[in-house]
């Protein structure tokens, strides 16, 4: 299997459901020779708080100097964050050899194992391979009956709060669903809990005596400096705080110093400046508090504005009534799930709260909130929608300096006088519509070849690359050479970076040499310049005085 595969193979196997218990996880990792239980794992359970307490203890583990593997669940912003070692996710090679290895296996049992049982699998068999010290394991849903609770034996297994959420499978009261987070307590185990509510301690507490299993309770907040905002996060650094006390070979230096330098995305997590735009993955009651809080600390004085979707199963009035009227205006969008709620019905909920309310799509949501100046933006609710979010947040900051290049006006000049002096020319015009479909095609090349270049910078020099032609035509000198003059001086009045205008303007001068393949930002460039000549259609094309090698001949698809 490759990357591709292996993903499709992983999506075919939700069709086989959800099989209740630890029999079929047991019976994989057993003809896979039981990975896990070479592991030193620290075990997370909870409602809210998992991830964050991951990371804070994540980063603090590897300040001591060791090697962390870390599997969490569900990924936000990219698949393979679920895989990780040293904060680095596993590579797509990696994860179609263990899914590869995984299926030999699981095609031959019955009931087939689900999805999020082959990906546990793939972790601790990844996990072991690369000889981790210490692994973060974060539960799906529930603890007691979760694929991840087959491991023997935990260094320290960890529950954060915990709160109403997923009453389907986990029961209806905080006791029913306290009893299956606290099925991650193993016998003779240490146990740090975060504060909890009194009946869920009791259920905590039971289990511990039960399983004879010390407990600790980290119910206040760090004293240290922190990275991440929102003043839970505070909580949830005191619970990874104590948890890696219990470590053997971690100091209170480190525990510092992996307090300031945690990164955990979407979580009260700023994405943009100009608005300011908060992204947070509250979803249920308890996050939602927990939330509000953070609004009226940070931004009580300032006009909010909210961008908001939540699955159907969750408790989004109860959501609606806590969080509704601390915003100004707020856009119900619909997730891109089948547990979807509608943002018609959530956008009901609300107005019973707060009657500025309106149901919209995701892109015009984003493209609103992004053009507005005067007040905070938060994005909160279904963790499916947030990832997306950021990534389309990104790349519209992102281009924002290349809109000031079509806004700049020694840009325009120039180009009106191209326009003018290529009056008479029907092909070989190099107006704003040959710069952007320069500015397409050298986009695609980058991802054909796996450059990685950002795509403003690919834009960008797109948009100058022929900036010089006007000189050329004026004065008879070198166009590529002097337009890297004129594209350095544009480059400096919209935004851009000194080390980026020195690769855009090298790409600018480098453009006329058409490569024998794509390499380079100027590689990239020279083929596409190439590429969206029309030759083949031009009368001119046996006068004209390019080589054979300039011309464009052929369509390349």
């Amino acid at each position: 299997m490759n990357y591709k595969e292996a993903r499709e193979y992983i999506k075919k196997a939700s069709q086989y459901g959800i099989v209740p218990g630890l029999d079929n996880i047991s019976n994989l990792c057993d003809k896979l020779g039981n990975p896990q239980n070479e592991l030193d794992v620290i075990h997370i359970a909870g409602t809210n708080g998992k991830g964050s307490v991951g990371a804070f203890a994540e980063q603090i583990l590897i300040e001591s100097g060791k090697k962390v593997g870390r599997y969490v669940s569900p990924s936000v912003f990219d698949y393979l964050e679920q895989f990780r070692i040293n904060a680095e996710n596993m590579i797509e090679d990696r994860y179609a050899y263990y899914i590869s290895r995984i299926s030999e296996v699981a095609d031959k049992m019955t009931p087939h194992p689900t999805p999020f049982e082959m990906e546990t699998a793939a972790a601790f068999l990844y996990f072991k391979e690369e000889q981790c010290d210490v692994v973060l394991i974060e539960v799906g849903m529930g603890g007691r009956e979760d694929a991840t609770n087959i491991i023997p034996k935990s260094l320290v297994s960890v529950i954060t709060p915990i709160s109403m959420d997923h009453m389907k499978f986990l029961g209806n009261t905080l006791e029913e669903i306290a009893y299956q987070k606290s099925g991650i307590i193993k016998n003779n185990g240490l146990v740090v809990t975060a504060k909890q509510e009194n009946c869920v301690m009791n259920v905590i507490e039971n289990e511990c005596c039960e399983k004879n299993a010390r407990l600790i309770k980290a119910d206040n907040v760090t004293e240290y400096e922190i990275s991440l905002d929102g003043e839970y996060q505070r909580e949830n650094a005191a619970v990874a705080e104590e948890v890696c006390r219990h470590i053997d070979g971690v100091s209170e230096n480190d525990i510092k110093n992996g307090l300031i330098n945690t990164v955990w995305h979407g979580r009260f997590e700023k994405i943009c400046d100009k608005p300011e735009f908060i992204i947070d993955g509250a979803h249920n009651i308890d996050g939602v508090k927990r939330l509000k809080e953070s609004i009226e600390k940070y931004y009580g004085n300032r006009k909010i504005v909210y961008i908001t979707g939540v699955f159907a199963d969750k408790a989004y009035k109860q959501i609606a009534e806590i969080t509704a009227p601390l915003a100004q205006k707020i856009y119900t969008i619909t997730p891109n799930n089948p547990r979807a709620l509608s943002n018609e019905k959530y956008a009901s909920a609300i107005s019973e709260y707060n009657q500025n309310v309106e149901a919209v799509s995701f892109d015009t949501a984003l493209k609103l909130c992004l053009n507005m100046t005067d007040c905070v933006v938060i994005a909160f609710g279904s963790l499916s929608f947030l990832g997306e979010l950021k990534r389309k947040t990104d790349d519209i900051i992102s281009m924002r300096k290349c809109n000031n290049i079509l806004k700049n006006k020694n840009f325009r000049d120039i180009l009106s006088k191209i326009n003018s002096a290529e009056k008479d020319r029907i092909y070989c015009n190099h107006g704003i519509d040959h710069l952007l479909d320069v500015a397409r095609s050298a986009y695609i090349l980058n991802l054909e070849n796996g450059l990685n270049i950002p795509k403003e910078i690919i834009y960008g020099t797109a948009l100058l690359h022929d900036i010089g032609r006007y000189e050329q035509y004026k004065n008879g000198t070198n166009h590529h050479k002097a337009g890297g003059e004129i594209a350095k001086k544009i480059l400096c009045e919209c935004g851009f970076a000194s080390d980026e205008i020195e690769y855009m303007v090298e790409a600018v001068r480098a453009h006329r040499k058409i490569p024998e393949k794509a390499e380079t930002l100027g590689d990239i460039i020279a083929i596409a310049d190439k590429r969206t000549r029309l030759c083949m259609m031009c009368n001119a094309i046996d006068t004209c005085k390019w080589s054979e090698n300039e011309k464009n001949t052929d369509i390349v698809l």
